[in-house]
């Protein structure tokens, strides 16, 4: 299981940008991004890499590989970049440093400082 077994997925946004794809295109932009997230960033921009992550085998597959990877991503230093799977990264790594923060500041609450954990209150102890 990955690290990070979730993505923000928006709907409308995705079928706003792709209504024009063909089934198999449509396809092979989700495996992209999916690659990408998995990756947490970039992926090779050498069209025989891509078609082996995403497991795109006859010609059509190959052939909707390289038409997605030209329309929806930039190639920088041998690897393909997409501005929007970046921006919701980062958004994620912020999202799970706050409720890392939060985790860290709930357990230090809860220790005091002998480091032992304060037990919670006997049953008919305390208010109710």
């Amino acid at each position: 299981m990955s690290s990070k077994p979730w993505i923000a997925w928006y709907t409308a946004d995705y079928r706003a940008k792709t209504a024009h794809l063909t089934f198999c295109e449509s396809e092979a932009y989700r495996r992209l991004l999916e690659a990408y997230y998995e990756r947490g960033g970039p992926i090779p921009s050498d069209h025989a890499s891509l078609c082996r992550i995403v497991a795109a085998q006859d010609g059509a597959e190959r052939n909707a590989i390289k038409l997605i990877a030209a329309e929806f991503f930039t190639e920088h230093d041998g690897k393909l970049h997409h501005a929007r799977c970046d921006s919701e990264i980062a958004k994620q790594a912020a999202f799970l440093a706050r409720q890392s923060a939060k985790g860290k500041a709930g357990a230090n609450a809860r220790w005091n400082a002998t480091g032992i954990a304060q037990a919670w209150p006997k049953k008919g102890t305390g208010d109710a």
